[in-house]
């Protein structure tokens, strides 16, 4: 019954504004393009501050974008053509690189409590991340959304009492769990990027890093703003 009085304009926003008065989201939720279709970009995006999860699902085409509003139990559909669809789609991009900036802002407080040491090893494994990265950052650079299409899934709070990042690109699923020790990187690189199931499956990569964190997390934004330079261009 609630949600019968509970308008459209108020809920949207409610979604593009809440973020403003709250600290860093709880748990963030971006799922992009899961199911392409030709002519049409499909995004979902999900956060929850204190009790409250908001939620957009967004279908965009070029006349017009079909959205389905979330709070907690109350939904809303709505239809928004042309000049609206365009001006609401920078918004929900402006709220999408707001949000994801206060988890970079939380993460980096979250480095700040661990005491660097220096571990030999971690070189191999910085190494092979920066390699690993620059790949998938030139693969997605190469997208056009013609014979490339951009999906990727993106996670990022606190999960069992964890700061919990977790990107799922390509053939790649990459996990960091900022935790008392350091920085735990989880890699799992699959052969096939249709191959996502990561269960009783060892990874490709497990480290824990306790000196170079900072470069690891630095590489992964680079990454981000790549995934929202291609994202820009598609949609403009």
């Amino acid at each position: 019954m609630l949600s019968l009085f509970y308008s459209k304009k108020k809920l949207t926003a409610e979604i593009l504004n809440y973020y403003k008065e709250n600290n860093s989201p709880l748990w963030l939720a971006i799922n992009f393009n899961p199911s392409p279709k030709f002519g049409e970009i499909s995004q979902a995006l999900s956060y929850t501050q204190q009790d409250t999860t908001l939620g957009l699902n967004k279908i965009y085409r070029s006349e017009e974008t079909e959205l389905t509003l979330s709070k907690n139990h109350i939904a809303k559909k709505d239809t928004l053509r042309a000049k609206e669809a365009l001006s609401f789609n920078r918004d929900f991009e402006d709220l999408k690189s707001q949000l994801i900036k206060k988890q970079i802002d939380a993460s980096i407080e979250k480095l700040k409590e661990l005491t660097p040491e220096k571990v030999p090893l971690e070189e191999k494994a910085w190494e092979w991340f920066r390699v690993s990265m620059d790949v998938l950052i030139n693969a997605l650079k190469k997208i056009d959304h013609v014979e490339t299409i951009l999906q990727y899934q993106l996670f990022w709070g606190i999960k069992d009492d964890v700061m919990t990042i977790r990107l799922i690109a390509y053939n790649l699923d990459i996990q960091f769990n900022i935790l008392e020790e350091g920085l735990l990187l989880t890699v799992y690189n699959f052969k096939d990027s249709s191959e996502r199931s990561i269960k009783d499956r060892e990874p490709d990569q497990r480290v824990l890093i306790k000196g170079v964190y900072n470069d690891f997390l630095n590489k992964f934004i680079e990454v981000l703003k790549t995934i929202k330079d291609v994202e820009r261009a598609i949609i403009n």
